[in-house]
């Protein structure tokens, strides 16, 4: 086999608001929930939480900062990838998930939404409408 194919798709809550990284501010990174349920050798069910560390690069990355935010659920399509550096004379190794596509799978909890609600107010404040201006 000349290639292999390195493509994923995860599917969960963001656990805490994505941060930029790097000086140039085309990197963005989040991890997301991945909860199921399992039978232990018990036979009893149990959630199992995995976090799963997100990155996103080049132009997106200060448009998706401006989107994402705790609580959203999202579907993130990517390619795995692990690399490697050195620490005190030891090798240490990182993987993550490099996000070609990222989008929103479901609601918002707690603060993503009031995030939101609160961005539309400062933007356009509400009017007061009276009843004798709505046309029907």
């Amino acid at each position: 086999m000349a290639n292999g194919i390195n493509a994923c798709m995860f599917c969960g809550t963001i656990g805490r608001d994505p941060e930029m990284r790097g000086q140039s501010g085309k990197c963005l990174k989040f991890s997301i929930a991945c909860n199921e349920r399992r039978k232990t050798r018990d036979g009893e069910w149990e959630d199992h939480c995995e976090w799963v560390p997100i990155v996103v690069l080049g132009n997106r990355a200060a448009a998706m900062s401006r989107i994402l935010a705790k609580g959203m659920q999202v579907t993130v399509l990517g390619k795995f990838r692990t690399s490697s550096y050195e620490k005190n004379g030891e090798n240490k190794y990182n993987t993550e998930i490099v996000a070609d596509e990222v989008t929103f799978s479901g609601g918002q909890r707690g603060g993503a939404s009031e995030r939101r609600s609160s961005r539309r107010e400062e933007a356009a404040p509400a009017e007061e409408i009276d009843d004798s201006d709505i046309p029907f």
